[in-house]
């Protein structure tokens, strides 16, 4: 049986040409941290927050940056550790944590822990992490590729057991 309000990241993930199989839940409260991909998802039309709201999911808070990776900071030189440090309350409110990471940075695989680690120091959420993709150039291609295995590795139920949106 579905869930009301189920698939909200994947029909939204559909309009922009992705395909995903995902649902968030019922009710949640939803925070999203991400990098230049968030970005356009916050400016596409409709944009990832005006579809969450649409389905009645509060979100508590949208912190993307164009660039950015976990240790390293974007074009707003805030790094993805730094942002959960800076949105700790909005995280605090949310019962879903999205992350949209994964193309600007080799060192995912030593990362995510400590960004995961980081999340779950504030408030033990659902985490969902979209798969990244790159349709641009083979180095590009490449880092893609070595985030999801770190993103896959990290997944496992053995680890830190999130989900992936892919």
């Amino acid at each position: 049986m579905e869930q009301p309000g189920k698939k909200i990241i994947t029909d939204y993930l559909k309009t922009q040409a992705c395909d995903t199989s995902l649902t968030t839940g019922t009710g949640s409260n939803v925070y999203l941290l991400g990098d230049s991909w968030l970005t356009r998802m916050e400016s596409a039309n409709p944009s990832i927050q005006a579809s969450f709201e649409e389905s009645n999911y509060v979100v508590t808070g949208v912190n993307s940056s164009v660039g950015r990776s976990i240790n390293g900071g974007g074009n707003d030189n805030q790094s993805a550790l730094e942002a959960v440090e800076a949105d700790k309350e909005l995280i605090r409110q949310a019962s879903v944590v999205v992350i949209v990471l994964g193309t600007n940075s080799d060192n995912y695989d030593r990362d995510i822990p400590k960004l995961l680690d980081a999340i779950n120091t504030i408030k033990t959420v659902r985490i969902l992490w979209v798969n990244t993709a790159a349709n641009s150039n083979s180095d590009i291609a490449e880092s893609a590729g070595k985030a999801n295995a770190a993103i896959a590795e990290n997944a496992s139920p053995e680890a830190y057991n999130f989900e992936i949106v892919d």
